[in-house]
C-alpha cells in the first residue's frame, strides 16, 4: 500500500499528494509542508484502512527519537488546517485515521475517468452515510408511507413545515426505509451550518466523500462524478440557502438521470416537477378522556420522551389533563414537546404546564448533540425570524394581536403608516405561509392563524418595536367597520324583505 512505490500520486479534495517528489499540491500550487508533517500524512494514507495508534505513528515519523507527546497532535492540527478538518479523524483512545476519499493517479491514468475510493464503511453496502435511527418515529406512519411513495415516483420531494415539527426525523426515516430495501444508496447532507450557498458543491462532495481535484469548477466536477449514479440525496435544512440549493438541484437532476433528491426546508424550492409535502403538527386530543388522549400522537410523543428519562412515568387519570394541556399549548410541535418533556423529571407535569406562560425561559434543556438552532425554543424561533425580510417581519409581529384565527377581511388591521397597501399585505401573508410561519386553513375563504408559540414570540417582537398600541387600535377600527357593515347589510336586507312582503300582499289561507 506504499503510495510512493510505483510513482503513484493520490488526489483528495483540493489536494494531490506526490510521495516520490515529496510534494503536496493544493489547488495546483505547492503547499508549505514540513518534513515531519509530510511523513505523517503519507503514513496515515498508507494505513487508511485502519486506525493508526499514536505509538506506531511516533515510530514511523520520528524513528529512534524521543519526542514530546504533544508533537503528534500539533502536526495533525497543522495538516488539518491545510487539507481540511474532515480528512483526518481522531479515534479516542485508538489514535488517528485518514478518512478523506482518495483517487489514485498515475501517468497512464491521468486521462481515464476517476472513480472515488470510498472508505470501507461506506463502500460495503448501500447505506451511504446515514446516521443510525436512535429513536422510533411516533405518529408519522401515514406521512412516512406517503413520502416514501412520493420519493419512489418523483425525483424531487421537499418536506416543508414549521421549525421543530419533525421534518428531519421523517426524512431520515424515509431514507433508512428505502436504503434497507436495497433500492438506492442514500446520503445525508446537512446544510444548517452553511452561512451561505457559495461553497455548496464542495459541501455536497465532502458529504458524499467525492474528491474534487480542482481541474474544473467544483460544480462541474461534482456533476461529472454523479452522472449515472443511482443515489438518493437527503438535503437537510435548506431554507437559509434555498436559492442556491434550487439552482444546484436543478443542475444535478438534469445531469444525473438516476438521482433523486429529498429536501427538508421551511419553504419549497419552487422548481418544476417538485413534489411538496407539508407536514402538520402531531395530533392533539380534543378532550382529556384517558383513552382518547392516549390515542393521539402528540400525547404519545410526549409520554415517550418523558419515559426516556423517567422510565416509570405513566399516563393516567391523575396527569392526563396536564399532559393534554401541554400538548395544546405547544400545538403538537415535536421539538417543543421534547423540551417540555425534559423538564418533567425535575418539575413534574403539573408544574411544567403552569410554567408554559414563560415558555422561552422554561424550554431550554436540549440534547448535547443538538444543533445550535435547536438548543432552546427561542433559538429555533430566532432562526426562523431571521429568514424573513423586514417587511415580512413587520407583518408577522403584528399578527400577534389575533388571539385566534382571522380572515382576509381583517388583513388591513396590520397595516400602519408604513407604505404597505392591501396587495403588499396579501403578498406578505402568502410569503409567511410559504415559509411555514403562518398557518392557512384550506377552504373557499381561507382562515389564517399563528401557532401559539409563534404568536408568543411575535408578541415579544411587537412590544420591542413599540407597535402594540397602534396595531390594537387598527384592529379595533377594522372590527368596528366590519360590524357596522354587517349591521347595515342586515338592516338593508330586512328593509328589502318588508318591501317584497308589502307588494305581494297577505298570503291566501289554504
Amino acid at each position: 500500500m506504499n503510495a510512493g512505490s510505483s510513482g503513484e500520486a493520490w488526489a483528495f479534495g483540493r489536494c494531490v499528494l506526490r510521495p516520490r517528489e515529496r510534494q503536496l499540491l493544493i489547488d495546483g500550487q505547492p503547499a508549505k509542508l514540513g518534513a515531519r508533517a509530510f511523513d505523517l500524512l503519507v503514513a496515515l494514507i498508507e494505513r487508511r484502512d485502519r486506525n493508526v495508534a499514536r505509538n506506531e505513528l511516533f515510530d514511523v515519523v520520528w524513528p529512534g527519537l524521543v519526542v514530546e507527546e504533544n508533537n503528534l497532535p500539533v502536526q495533525v492540527s497543522g495538516l488539518r488546517q491545510l487539507i481540511g478538518t474532515d480528512a483526518i479523524t481522531t479515534v479516542p483512545g485508538r489514535g488517528y485515521r485518514f478518512t478523506a476519499a482518495l483517487v489514485q493517479e498515475s501517468a497512464t491514468a491521468a486521462t481515464k475517468p476517476r472513480e472515488p475510493l470510498l472508505p470501507a464503511s461506506a463502500a460495503s453496502g448501500l447505506v451511504g452515510n446515514l446516521p443510525p435511527q436512535a429513536r422510533r418515529l411516533i405518529g408519522r406512519d401515514a406521512d412516512l408511507e406517503a413520502v416514501c411513495a412520493q420519493v419512489r415516483q418523483r425525483r424531487l420531494v421537499t418536506l416543508t413545515g414549521a421549525a421543530g415539527i419533525g421534518k428531519t426525523s421523517l426524512a431520515l426515516a424515509c431514507a433508512h426505509r428505502l436504503a434497507a430495501k436495497g433500492q438506492v444508496q442514500t446520503w445525508l447532507v446537512e446544510l444548517a451550518p452553511m452561512p451561505d450557498a457559495q461553497d455548496l458543491p464542495r459541501v455536497l462532495a465532502r458529504a458524499l466523500r467525492i474528491p474534487l481535484p480542482g481541474r474544473a469548477a467544483p460544480v462541474e466536477e461534482l456533476l461529472e462524478r454523479l452522472r449515472g449514479a443511482p443515489l438518493l440525496l437527503v438535503l437537510d435544512n435548506c431554507e437559509h440557502v434555498v436559492e442556491g440549493v434550487a439552482l444546484l438541484v436543478r443542475r444535478l437532476l438534469d445531469a444525473a438521470p438516476q438521482l433523486r433528491v429529498l429536501c427538508t426546508s421551511q419553504h419549497p424550492l419552487r422548481l418544476d416537477h417538485e413534489q411538496v409535502w407539508r407536514l402538520s403538527p402531531l395530533s392533539v386530543p380534543p378532550t382529556t378522556e384517558l383513552a382518547v388522549a392516549a390515542a393521539h400522537s402528540a400525547v404519545a410523543f410526549f409520554v415517550d420522551r418523558v419515559q426516556a428519562q423517567q422510565p416509570r412515568f405513566m399516563l393516567g387519570e391523575q396527569n392526563v389533563a396536564a399532559v393534554v394541556a401541554i400538548c395544546h399549548q405547544l400545538d403538537g410541535m415535536a421539538l417543543a414537546l421534547e423540551f417540555a418533556a425534559a423538564r418533567v423529571p425535575s418539575l413534574g407535569v403539573e408544574r411544567v404546564m403552569q410554567l408554559l406562560v414563560e415558555r422561552f425561559r422554561l424550554l431550554t434543556q436540549h440534547p448535547r448533540d443538538a444543533s445550535p438552532r435547536h438548543q432552546t425554543l427561542r433559538a429555533t424561533l430566532d432562526w426562523c425570524h431571521a429568514l424573513l425580510n423586514p417587511a415580512e417581519q413587520a407583518v408577522f409581529r403584528r399578527l400577534a394581536v389575533f388571539a385566534g384565527g382571522f380572515g382576509i377581511d381583517l388583513v388591513d388591521a396590520v397595516r400602519l403608516d408604513d407604505g404597505f397597501d392591501r396587495w403588499d399585505l396579501l403578498d406578505h401573508l402568502a410569503a409567511l405561509v410559504d415559509k411555514s410561519m403562518l398557518v392557512a386553513a384550506a377552504g373557499s375563504s381561507p382562515r389564517y392563524h399563528l401557532l401559539e408559540t409563534a404568536r408568543v414570540y411575535a408578541g415579544e417582537q411587537l412590544d420591542a418595536a413599540g407597535e402594540r398600541r397602534q396595531v390594537q387600535r387598527r384592529l379595533a377600527e377594522s372590527l368596528l367597520a366590519l360590524t357596522v357593515g354587517l349591521a347595515g347589510a342586515t338592516l338593508a336586507l330586512a328593509f328589502m324583505v318588508g318591501i317584497v312582503n308589502r307588494r305581494m300582499g297577505p298570503r291566501a289561507k289554504p
